[in-house]
């Protein structure tokens, strides 16, 4: 399971098993970073650290992974940025927004916008 370094699962004094694996260092700083799951059993704490990698691959957040789709990119941006910042009326069209980006190129790769803008604009 190892993605940049290696990994661990262990069960601690409580019963609880922990899953662990090193990512890539951050690159402003060269420091460690671990993904780490929890689960009553070795199987479900090894399959939430395996989500949570799929997830931090499909995010585009590591250099060997593809670009992160629209859609993705779009969700994550709004939930950790925008959200708690808006007043209602503007988080519903904020919302609507993302909805019909999505619908028109949401699958699309990020880095793949320029290429496809020719696509967009004709939809």
């Amino acid at each position: 399971m190892a993605m940049g370094g290696g990994g661990s699962t262990y069960r601690s004094a409580d019963g609880i098993w922990h899953a662990a694996i090193d990512i890539e260092p951050d690159r402003a700083t060269g420091r460690r970073r671990r993904l780490t799951a929890q689960g009553k059993t070795k199987a479900v704490a090894n399959t939430r650290l395996r989500m949570k990698l799929d997830a931090y691959v499909r995010k585009g957040l590591t250099p060997n992974s593809p670009s992160p789709r629209l859609m993705d990119w779009l969700e994550t941006w709004y939930h950790e940025r925008a959200e708690a910042n808006l007043r209602p009326n503007s988080r519903r069209s904020y919302e609507n927004a993302i909805v019909r980006l999505n619908r028109i190129a949401g699958a699309r790769r990020i880095n793949s916008l320029d290429k496809d803008m020719a696509d967009i604009q004709a939809a």
